[in-house]
């Protein structure tokens, strides 16, 4: 039986499919010796006394995490309606709801861990899939206000947290419900480095403008243009006061504007990241051609299968670079090798991705729903 269908966004797939492979450009240098993509730092083990600035860590400015983030908002919104319009009780809904963020929960601290070559279990890593998923718990709570209230709420959470962020002193004790609600800390042992409070304004905004844009969707292009500028304003304002919203704590670039805290999340990065996801948003939906073209085809492909992408590029890189670094040694720069095994995960991956819409179209109904 095939799955009902409705029209899509084509944009927002292609956007998520744009934070996809940003994701897998910045985690290929995971797996290639003495390579780092990224110029922010953290409170963490992963913060500015492990990792230096290079030529090669610029080419990893452009992050996919507030993308991701801001894209499940929409996503959220978006399921509500759709599942309305089927009759769905608020009860199916919500339970939907709070399925999957256990799924996302789940995978992130049961499956993504484990190195499969070795084999052991290694959760000392950066939980994305675990922020979304308590992101999700909450707004299936918070999707039942008033989206002015909404708005307010994420206003209320933002200001606080950064405020909080300001002037608190990075922590040298371990405390997994502070570090897992607000911020890390480097004696942590884990590194949960995207905090409920921390990220839930990001997914509150995206969920707050896909509501509104469903019932004014043509307002979709100019909506997204004036946010593009808002949080432009934003950015300049933060970086040009260089206080509140910075973050910079014993790193050693700490008067640079675009070296940014992310780990907990500043309102710098936050903001700088908006930039970049509302850009996007509203280049490809007023661009049609852009829409239909083959680079948009492929990329609205990955935004759809983003969840399955996700988990199984990490494993594709490590095996991939495993093979390089081991059996087939280039004589060729770190930068080069990280190109080469994208490359290659994209190749092995899309057909992959493709067969995995294709089931879950003819399964809807089944527990694929959940990825």
């Amino acid at each position: 039986m095939a799955q009902p269908t409705s029209k899509r966004l084509v944009s927002i797939d292609i956007v998520r499919g744009i934070a996809m492979l940003l994701m897998i450009f910045r985690h290929s240098s995971m797996f290639i010796p003495d390579l780092h993509y990224g110029v922010e730092f953290g409170w963490g083990p992963s913060g500015g006394d492990v990792f230096s600035i290079d030529t090669s860590s610029w080419l990893g400015l452009l992050g996919g995490s507030v993308i991701f983030f801001l894209m499940a908002g929409y996503s959220i919104a978006l399921f509500e309606n759709s599942r309305r319009k089927r009759s769905w009780s608020e009860w199916q809904i919500t339970r939907y709801f709070l399925i999957r963020g256990l799924v996302l929960i789940a995978i992130d601290w049961l499956l993504l861990p484990w190195d499969f070559k070795a084999p052991y279990y290694n959760p000392n890593r950066y939980f994305v899939l675990f922020g979304i998923g308590l992101c999700l718990w909450v707004i299936s709570v918070l999707r039942f206000f008033p989206l002015k209230q909404l708005v307010f709420i994420a206003i209320i959470i933002t200001v606080s947290v950064q405020c909080l962020y300001f002037f608190t002193h990075i922590p040298d004790d371990s405390n997994l419900i502070r570090t897992t609600l607000l911020y890390p800390s480097p004696a942590d042992p884990f590194n949960i480095g995207y905090p409920l409070f921390g990220w839930l304004p990001v997914m509150l905004l995206g969920y707050i403008t896909s509501r509104y844009l469903i019932n004014h969707p043509e307002q979709f292009s100019d909506l997204t243009l004036k946010l593009t500028l808002l949080f432009t304003v934003m950015w300049l304002m933060v970086t040009w006061i260089g206080t509140l919203g910075i973050l910079h704590p014993n790193h050693p670039y700490p008067n640079h504007p675009l070296i940014m805290t992310k780990h907990p999340p500043s309102l710098a990065y936050l903001s700088f990241g908006l930039i970049l996801s509302h850009f996007l948003l509203y280049l490809f939906q007023t661009s049609d051609s852009l829409q239909s073209s083959w680079v948009g085809n492929k990329l609205s492909l990955l935004g759809q299968t983003a969840f399955f992408f996700y988990v199984i590029h990490l494993y594709l890189l490590r095996l991939v670079s495993f093979v390089f670094n081991h059996f087939v040694i280039l004589p060729i720069s770190g930068v080069t090798l990280s190109i080469v095994v994208i490359l290659i995960t994209l190749f092995i991956s899309y057909p992959v991705c493709l067969r995995y819409r294709h089931i879950r179209k003819i399964y809807y109904n089944s527990f694929l729903q959940y990825l």
